[in-house]
C-alpha cells in the first residue's frame, strides 16, 4: 500500500506542513507505515519470529518511502480501526443484501450505472476508493475519467450507491483530508446503449 501522490512540481501539495523539511514528511510516513506493519505482522504471527517481523515492516515502510513518486500523504493510523469497523459493516450488509437477492423467488435486482463525482485528490485515497468501490458488495468500479474526476460505478440496485459519500469521507479523515464529497444520479444499465 502506498500513501504517496504524483507531484509533477517542486512546490508542497496544498495542506502540506511548510514547516518541515521535505524529506520529514516522508520519513514520517515510513515510520508510520512500519509500525503499522509491525503489527499486522504480530496480529498474525504473533511475538514469536517478532525479530523477522520488526525487520520486515522496517524494510517495508524504508522501501514505500524511497521508492513512491512525490510527497506522501499524511495518513492517519489511529483511524484504521473505525475505517476497518465501516468497512466490515458495510461488507457484511451488502452481502446480506446480495444474499437475500441472489435466493428470492423473483430476482430483486436493477443493475443501473452512475458517475460519481470524486473530491478525493489523485494517488492513494483516490486508488483505494475506486478500489474499496469494487470490493463493496453490489458495487464495481467500472471507469475512472481522470479529465472530469468522475467514477463510473456499476451497482445491482441504486440504493447501492448511498455508501459511496460516506466511503469517500471516512477515506478523506484516514488521509487527514477535507473534502466534499458529491451525489451520483444512477441510470438503468438499458439506458446505456
Amino acid at each position: 500500500m502506498t500513501g504517496h501522490a504524483k507531484s509533477t512540481t517542486k512546490e508542497p501539495r496544498e495542506g502540506a506542513k511548510a514547516a518541515h523539511p521535505p524529506g520529514a514528511a516522508r520519513w514520517a510516513w515510513a515510520w508510520r507505515t512500519s509500525v503499522v506493519l509491525f503489527a499486522l505482522w504480530l496480529l498474525l504471527s504473533g511475538p514469536d519470529a517478532w525479530i523477522v517481523g520488526l525487520g520486515v515492516a522496517l524494510s517495508g515502510g524504508l522501501a514505500g518511502a524511497l521508492l513512491a513518486p512525490g510527497e506522501p500523504f499524511p495518513w492517519r493510523p489511529w483511524r484504521l480501526p473505525g475505517f476497518f469497523g465501516f468497512f466490515l459493516k458495510e461488507s457484511l450488509l451488502g452481502g446480506l443484501d446480495v444474499a437475500r437477492r441472489a435466493f428470492a423467488r423473483r430476482v430483486d435486482v436493477e443493475p443501473c450505472f452512475a458517475h460519481y463525482p470524486l473530491a478525493l485528490p489523485p494517488g492513494a485515497p483516490r486508488t483505494l476508493m475506486v478500489s474499496l468501490v469494487s470490493l463493496l458488495p453490489g458495487t464495481l468500479s467500472a471507469d475512472l475519467d481522470p479529465e472530469t474526476d468522475r467514477l463510473l460505478v456499476h451497482a445491482l440496485a441504486p440504493a447501492a450507491f448511498d455508501t459511496l459519500a460516506e466511503l469517500e469521507q471516512r477515506i478523506a479523515r484516514l488521509f487527514g483530508l477535507q473534502v466534499a464529497s458529491g451525489k451520483s444520479e444512477p441510470w438503468p444499465v438499458e439506458d446505456t446503449a
